[in-house]
């Protein structure tokens, strides 16, 4: 939090460092401060990613699902809002793993999608399963969020994750 401080005294318009400010609170429990700072990021920068997909999992922690799955949409490109999408709408989740099939689907950063997906529909074992091809692939699923962020609450304590992590050099 002091190096976003920091960067909001530096630039305190910067949507990605609202966003970001948003999400460490959010992590922090602090929901009322993140969502306040992620609607400041919204009201800055109107279709900045980061902030489109960090506000969709904060406005579903806090129980909003509806907002939450409409912020998730407009940020599809990132892999957390496949997350919000399966969570709050499963049949939007099962096309979402259909379209990562489909001939001429973008193959950069499938399987992390996939494996957001398989978080949102609470199949723990295919989310494994495909952050093992993600690892394998080298996309950057361990870069995306952070570690303590809920979306990894099924998988936290399976040996396959811990492994994962070896395997990334995140283990503690």
């Amino acid at each position: 939090m002091r190096e976003l401080r920091v960067a909001r005294a530096e630039d305190p318009a910067s949507a990605v460092v609202l966003s970001h400010t948003a999400y460490s609170y959010f992590l922090n429990h602090q929901m009322d401060s993140a969502l306040l700072e992620s609607a400041r990021a919204l009201e800055t920068d109107t279709a900045n990613l980061t902030s489109l997909g960090f506000r969709a999992m904060i406005l579903l922690s806090a129980g909003r699902q509806r907002e939450a799955l409409a912020s998730a949409n407009r940020a599809l490109p990132m892999a957390s809002s496949n997350y919000v999408i399966a969570r709050v709408d499963s049949a939007a989740g099962r096309q979402l793993l259909r379209d990562l099939d489909s001939p001429g689907a973008p193959r950069w950063n499938s399987e992390t999608k996939r494996a957001m997906t398989y978080l949102g529909l609470n199949d723990t074992a295919n989310a494994l399963t495909a952050l093992e091809h993600a690892t394998d692939k080298k996309h950057h699923w361990q870069a995306g969020s952070s570690l303590a962020d809920p979306t990894f609450d099924s998988i936290r304590h399976s040996a396959r994750f811990r492994a994962l992590l070896q395997r990334v050099k995140l283990a503690p």
